[in-house]
């Protein structure tokens, strides 16, 4: 028999179910998302993804969209995203899509993985871990810089060097979902880096329902952030502080603590 022709995805049409879809190429709907695998990741667990997948984040840098993670444990050294375009990130779980710091790289002094945007980001259902020891200050396993909106929401993050997941000079933040476990002294943080002699306020902060255990400082929002909302927030085990704010307005009510630290809240 002769073979089938192939048919361009370009070619075929695609209409979601339900009243009101629009029909696209399955070409466009395939470009929605650009998963690590289509740039060579292989997600067992050994193999050094850092190539693959910093690929796939060069690919979105310019035109934004999002980038998929199958269930998988992608091994990496350091990755960046530098974009002006809204991006996503997304996974099937928090405990199913991981991305894990390599052998090789266990004491670098970088972040993990590194977004500096003047756009929107959002990253959801993935797991990070740093595996770090504690030996390089202020590095962490997701940092997340510049952001006019930022949706951090259902991930696991443990093994932060310093920080589990850093946002800095972020604006319209929802943090919501996440387990952080075991970093080395945060488990999240959200700063702003303007200097103190010409304070710049970034604003819209809400904070609820994430779990922070075992480390240092659960939660911190330090240096010029405002209009932050915290609440129903679990803290296991936290060594110093479970809230620290410094500089900072904001509203907090209903937290839950479930073990013993030095200070409990500071402000």
């Amino acid at each position: 028999p002769s073979p089938s022709p192939v048919i361009a995805a370009s070619q075929i049409i695609y209409t979601p179910p339900g009243s009101g879809a629009v029909a696209r190429t399955v070409q466009s709907r395939l470009q929605d998302f650009v998963s690590v695998k289509d740039w060579g990741a292989v997600g067992d667990g050994a193999t050094n993804d850092t190539v693959a997948i910093q690929a796939a984040f060069d690919a979105i840098a310019s035109a934004g969209g999002g980038i998929y993670f199958p269930v998988g444990t992608y091994m990496i050294s350091a990755v960046t995203l530098t974009t002006a375009a809204q991006i996503s990130i997304r996974g099937e779980g928090k405990l199913l899509s991981k991305i894990r710091r390599h052998a090789s790289a266990l004491q670098a002094a970088t972040n993990m993985v590194s977004i500096t945007t003047t756009s929107g980001v959002s990253v959801d259902s993935m797991g990070f871990d740093q595996r770090g020891d504690g030996s390089v200050f202020q590095k962490a396993a997701i940092s997340i810089t510049g952001a006019t909106s930022l949706s951090f929401t259902n991930n696991y993050v443990t093994g932060g060097q310093s920080v589990g997941f850093q946002g800095v000079d972020c604006d319209n933040v929802i943090h919501q979902g996440n387990y952080y476990y075991q970093n080395w002294w945060f488990g999240a943080s959200f700063s702003s880096s303007s200097p103190t002699s010409a304070p710049v306020y970034h604003t819209g902060y809400t904070s609820c329902g994430n779990v922070y255990e075992n480390m240092p400082i659960g939660l911190a929002f330090n240096f010029f952030l405002s209009d932050i909302t915290v609440s129903g927030e679990v803290f296991k085990k936290s060594g110093l502080d479970f809230v620290q704010m410094l500089r900072a307005r904001a509203s907090v009510s209903n937290i839950v603590i479930d073990g013993t630290s030095t200070y409990g809240f500071i402000s």
